[in-house]
């Protein structure tokens, strides 16, 4: 069964990292708009349950305002060489702007959670948060030196003066 390879996996994880240390997620996005996710997240739940840990919610966000769904499209168009009129093209269903928690928590109950297994969802990830310390120096470079090889280098010095117009 699915749940049985999950569950190995998940056990696995736990016997690495600890179970304080491994989350299931579950993905904030309207069932009735993204119908195969309820499957998924009812199979996360489960292992989750069985194993003995915890789940976060989630909504994966490729734009910041709902309205720029619109544009996300297009640049999806654009990526796989098509016109928004294309009947081909990708037309995500699903809304995947920044959602603040009162959204997240509407779309949970829709899909049959209860308000306060949405809460306990929403306070993991806030305890996970928590547990983060980034510390982030300013000023200084944070990415690796990188050295080209000759091949690459002899490339660029052909093509730099068309690089920039």
């Amino acid at each position: 069964e699915d749940r049985t390879k999950m569950r190995e996996v998940v056990q696995k994880f736990v016997s690495i990292l600890w179970a304080d240390h491994v989350l299931g997620e579950i993905q904030a996005q309207d069932y009735t708009l993204v119908p195969g996710l309820r499957f998924i997240n009812e199979k996360i739940e489960q292992v989750a349950q069985e194993v003995g840990i915890s789940c976060i919610v989630n909504n994966n966000f490729h734009y910041i305002k709902e309205s720029d769904a619109y544009a996300w499209e297009a640049a999806l168009a654009i990526k796989d060489n098509m016109k928004m009129y294309d009947l081909g093209r990708r037309k995500p269903t699903g809304k995947y702007h920044i959602m603040i928690a009162d959204e997240i928590e509407a779309i949970l109950v829709k899909n049959g959670y209860s308000i306060e297994r949405a809460h306990e969802l929403m306070y993991t990830n806030t305890r996970v948060a928590t547990m983060v310390d980034t510390h982030i120096e300013l000023w200084i470079t944070l990415f690796p030196e990188f050295e080209p090889s000759d091949d690459i280098k002899e490339l660029y010095e052909k093509v730099k003066d068309t690089l920039v117009e």
